[in-house]
This record gives structure tokens, sequence and C-alpha cells, in this order.
């Protein structure tokens, strides 16, 4: 289980990510949005890369 904390906590990053992205799109602040969009994919692929490797070790 310890493994898999740093995976949870990515994809934990992701959901806020998103969640912000959400917010400031309902605002209308949707360059903000795209950014924080961004940051989401990026820590979603962090979380995988993060999930395969301590799945080889």
């Amino acid at each position: 289980m310890k493994k898999y904390i740093g995976p949870i906590c990515w994809l934990a990053a992701v959901v806020i990510w998103v969640t912000i992205s959400w917010i400031n799109y309902a605002e209308g602040n949707m360059g903000f949005a795209v950014v924080q969009l961004l940051m989401s994919a990026l820590c979603l692929i962090h979380a995988i890369r993060t999930f395969l490797k301590n799945k080889k070790a």
C-alpha cells in the first residue's frame, strides 16, 4: 500500500486542479481554466508514470 501513496496524491492533485478549473470556467475566466486543465493533465501524466514505476519495483 505504501508504494501507491505517490500516485494517489497526484490523482488528488488532478481532482483539485480540475475543480479549480471548473470554477474559473464558470466565472468566465477561460484563460485560467485552460492553464489549470493543462496543470491537471501534467499531474495525471505524473501519476501514471509514478504508478508504473512503482509497479515494476
